[in-house]
């Protein structure tokens, strides 16, 4: 299901990636950067385990969001403030883990969340959120 033609995201211009950095996808160098699935898999609405490397200087903006048609059940990660921010609900109550640090820094991070009913959990670069 396409929600818009565009991403909401402002376009910039991309930057030279050194040869290292060339591990995934990167987005928000152009105005359609996305991936986009037309329904959240059943099997992420009970458990779910996501993984992911990234980099970014900015300090507000999505990195990833998954909802239903509804808008209701959702798995959300975004930076605000610089800081992560990991929201979800899948019909069994609102659950939410932030960040006490910031990763705006440019520097590669991974972050890895995890889920199952209303137990939420998060580590970026290996420590416990």
């Amino acid at each position: 299901m396409l929600i818009k033609d565009r991403c909401a995201l402002a376009a910039t211009m991309p930057e030279e990636v050194a040869e290292d950095d060339l591990k995934g996808l990167y987005f928000g160098a152009y105005p359609t950067s996305r991936i986009e699935f037309s329904s959240l898999p059943s099997s992420l609405r009970i458990r779910s385990a996501i993984s992911l490397d990234f980099r970014t200087t900015e300090a507000n903006g999505v990195i990833m969001y998954f909802t239903d048609d509804k808008g209701l059940d959702h798995i959300s990660i975004v930076m605000q403030d610089g800081k992560i921010r990991y929201t979800f609900n899948s019909g069994t109550g609102p659950g939410i883990i932030i960040s006490k640090k910031s990763y705006d820094d440019g520097k590669w991070h991974m972050l890895e969340i995890g889920r199952n009913l209303k137990e939420g959990s998060m580590q970026v670069d290996g420590d416990l959120v």
